[in-house]
């Protein structure tokens, strides 16, 4: 129903505590809205960090990322990232600065790893491509435009992000 649409009461009686333990832990919803979102960045942000030792290679590394990258809508869905542009501003700036911060950072260092293994166009200007990469995403995930199934999108958006840059 959008993020702005659920009541504190909602959550209560969704997660089965009472409204006393919820308001010890979370001030107000923008606290609780905030908590969940640094906890969404925490969570990518550990993937981020093992993908590049679980991966043997660099296209291993690009595939597990968009692969890891495929399951988010279901976490950050456009209804929920629209309000919270729209009602947390500031939270909604924390993810766009993960994403300037983070996440195009390590498309970087994944493509020059790929680059010096020789899988990667050596032409390839890292850092547009990241931005072109993630700047996709976000179209797909803040966008007004209503797609019936995202993971099939944001699965095109990664095949032809690796077509472009394997040499």
């Amino acid at each position: 129903h959008g993020l702005h649409s659920v009541s504190m009461d909602d959550i209560t009686s969704y997660s089965g505590i009472s409204k006393k333990t919820l308001y010890e832990n979370f001030q107000n919803k923008e606290m609780l809205v905030n908590t969940i979102v640094q906890q969404i960045i925490s969570k990518i942000s550990k993937y981020i960090r093992v993908c590049t030792d679980i991966s043997p290679n660099a296209i291993t590394e690009m595939q597990n990322i968009s692969s890891y990258i495929l399951d988010l809508p279901e976490i950050l869905t456009p209804a929920f990232i629209r309000d919270l542009k729209k009602y947390y501003p500031e939270t909604h700036l924390q993810l766009r600065l993960f994403r300037i911060n983070s996440i195009m950072p390590f498309i970087q260092r994944c493509l020059q790893r790929g680059i010096e293994e020789g899988v990667f166009r050596p032409d390839i200007d890292k850092a547009n491509a990241a931005w072109l990469y993630c700047w996709q995403l976000q179209n797909v995930l803040e966008g007004d435009t209503f797609f019936p199934d995202l993971r099939m999108l944001i699965s095109g958006i990664n095949d032809l992000f690796l077509h472009g840059i394997v040499s």
